[in-house]
């Protein structure tokens, strides 16, 4: 897929290798002042910003603080961490490769007003209103470059997605049924669709699709009722088995089939409640 072939839609994110340059340099130097570089960067906003806002376990007081705890003990990812910004260089952020695949899971004539960051250390990716980053010192990139590509689509789609919507992020301030079964709602969405852009998508055991469901059913018939610890911890339990990712995007690619990329892009300006009826008006 070249850019020239994905006609009348604009590309314009911006890809920003300043947090990954200057990690390279403090795996080269391990100077402290290179480290209060890092955090000053736009990569470093992002990711301050969103363990500020999901409460993810990292120094949150300062950016340097955030930074200075990513780094901690790993001077020797040089030389991995290294090849893997060279062929993100080259391979997926050259002539705009990552964010043509995920135009084709946006509705046309969408063009990105944000940037993806090439980070260290934190997460595998993540999106923040309009931008996104992804972590070239995850694991499985580091041992393997080339699935950084799907994971570059992965975060951009993202970032699309919460454009189109305004910049809104999920909250997690949950006290109903009704907030959780939309938190559901919103999550198997954004992380359907954008497994099914990457090209991630494997088909989800029976079992955890009736479990899922069963329990979003539960959720969405008494939207008043209120959560307790109980429900809350039932709802982790499951979301770590991936059924957002896994039956998202087997959600997404039978709406495709079945209504077209149009239908299935269309979607994500709508509530998301509006793509889980029409899955399960699919099954019926």
């Amino acid at each position: 897929m070249t850019i020239e072939e994905i006609e009348g839609d604009a590309v314009g994110i911006k890809y920003d290798f300043t947090y990954a340059e200057l990690a390279v340099e403090y795996f080269r130097t391990g100077s402290a002042e290179v480290l209060r570089e890092i955090a000053e960067t736009g990569g470093a906003q992002l990711i301050f910003n969103h363990a500020a806002r999901f409460g993810y376990d990292v120094p949150k007081g300062s950016k340097f603080e955030l930074v200075s705890h990513l780094f901690e003990d790993q001077q020797g990812a040089l030389d991995d961490f290294v090849r893997c910004v060279e062929f993100v260089r080259a391979r997926v952020a050259e002539d705009g490769f990552a964010e043509g695949i995920a135009l084709e899971f946006l509705p046309r004539g969408f063009a990105f007003e944000g940037t993806i960051y090439f980070t260290f250390g934190y997460d595998i990716g993540v999106a923040f209103g309009k931008d996104c980053s992804l972590n070239l010192g995850y694991y499985e990139i580091m041992e393997n470059p080339s699935k950084a590509l799907a994971w570059a689509v992965h975060e951009i789609h993202h970032a699309g997605f919460f454009q189109i919507r305004g910049g809104e992020m999920p909250s997690l301030d949950l006290q109903t049924y009704g907030d959780l079964s939309g938190l559901m709602e919103t999550l198997t969405h954004l992380e359907g669709m954008g497994t099914y852009a990457a090209g991630q998508d494997s088909e989800p055991a029976d079992e955890l699709e009736q479990e899922f469901f069963g329990m979003y059913g539960h959720f969405k018939n008494e939207p008043d009722k209120l959560l307790d610890d109980a429900d809350l911890q039932r709802f982790w339990e499951l979301l770590a088995k991936r059924p957002q990712y896994t039956l998202g995007a087997k959600m997404a690619k039978r709406i495709d089939c079945e209504f077209g990329r149009e239908r299935l892009t269309s979607l994500i300006a709508q509530p998301s409640s509006d793509f889980f009826a029409l899955y399960l008006n699919i099954k019926q």
